[in-house]
């Protein structure tokens, strides 16, 4: 079988980009002939590492989305010429606005070509692009296969698109092993971590930690919450530390290429996003055994969480989310019994689970 995966730019370091590669990868160590096909970005300069035998191809069209739709016919015309050069079997769409530039081959008459969409976004987000809920529709009636995120969007995909294609769901693979540490029971240090975006909702996080120092501050002492990452919100929440005087127990700290220590040294992770798809960071903590606390958004908390390993909330429920973290603060019982639960859990996004599951979808079209 000859895949390739179609992607819209192999430099970007997003959670897309690194779960795309990441499956790659593990094709191509399990002898897969695989094949990277890149619109924009630098190919000799790929986000992440590559297994030496994929090949990778690219146009190199460093324009955004709008000035990108003239190149349309440019990048179909490529496209078609790589798929009949190389004989590919199976085309791979990451993220379904991929269709763009891939729609036609849907209506091939000779059909020869498996076409797959590789859905990042949970159902009820579409960024306000007509497009994106075109496309869910016309895939979901001539597609193949969709292969989405979370069993919560197979669902929504189900009930609502009626679809024609195969619709599977399938994790992202964890871009860390399970670590072997020993759980730092007594750890004070709460993390968080994603970008400065109104999704991610840190300014609720931080009124949710406001109301545990206002009113459990004997219980808190010594504790610390720890946010990382960069992005256009920091400043207003920078600004919204101040205000609350909360600058003693709140650090935030810029993206680092360090974070498996930050993992290593956590008590727990909280989440407080106001929507995901399939949140890398909750599969990245489980990797280190860290107890979760979470709003149960839609989707992907409650696929990771389960069994003990975490505590869901109420979304957008600051005062439950705080009364959350106040359990686990005070319970190093609980902690620790989360922590086994959660290496548990993980390995349901090891890379040879995930890899394996993309392989039966492969061998059943």
């Amino acid at each position: 079988m000859k895949i390739l995966f179609f992607l819209s730019n192999i430099s970007l370091r997003g959670g897309t980009e690194r779960a795309c590669i990441a499956v790659c990868n593990e094709l191509a160590s399990k002898g897969e002939e695989v094949h990277l096909f890149s619109v924009a970005g630098d190919t000799q300069k790929p986000a992440f590492p590559l297994h030496p035998s994929i090949q990778v191809h690219g146009l190199g069209i460093d324009k955004n989305g709008l000035v990108l739709r003239f190149y349309l016919p440019k990048i179909f015309i490529a496209l078609k010429q790589y798929l009949k050069k190389n004989e590919i079997d199976t085309l791979i769409n990451v993220e379904v606005m991929a269709c763009l530039f891939t729609f036609p081959f849907l209506f091939s008459s000779k059909k020869q070509l498996q076409y797959i969409v590789w859905e990042h976004f949970n159902y009820t987000v579409d960024l306000g692009l007509k497009q994106r809920r075109f496309f869910r529709r016309l895939v979901a009636k001539r597609a193949d296969a969709v292969v989405t995120l979370t069993h919560k969007d197979q669902e929504m995909w189900r009930e609502n698109l009626l679809p024609q294609a195969k619709v599977v769901t399938i994790y992202n693979p964890s871009p860390f092993n399970i670590s072997t540490l020993e759980y730092q029971g007594n750890s004070k240090s709460i993390l968080a971590v994603g970008r400065f975006t109104e999704q991610k909702g840190y300014d609720l996080l931080i009124e949710s930690w406001n109301i545990l120092q206002e009113h459990h501050y004997e219980a808190c002492g010594g504790w610390t919450l720890s946010i990382i990452g960069d992005g256009e919100e920091k400043p207003k929440i920078e600004d919204l530390i101040k205000q609350l005087n909360l600058d003693k127990t709140v650090d935030i700290v810029s993206n680092t290429n360090n974070i498996a220590s930050y993992y290593e040294n956590a008590s727990f992770l909280c989440m407080s996003s106001r929507f995901e798809g399939l949140p890398m960071v909750l599969i990245e903590a489980q990797s280190y055994g860290l107890p979760i606390v979470s709003f149960d958004c839609l989707t992907g908390p409650s696929d990771v969480i389960v069994d003990g390993s975490g505590y869901l909330c109420e979304p957008l429920n600051t005062k439950k989310l705080a009364d959350a973290m106040l359990r686990l603060i005070l319970s190093v019982q609980t902690r620790v019994e989360m922590s086994k639960f959660a290496k548990i859990q993980a390995e349901r996004f090891a890379p040879q689970k995930v890899v394996k599951d993309w392989q039966n979808l492969l061998s059943s079209l």
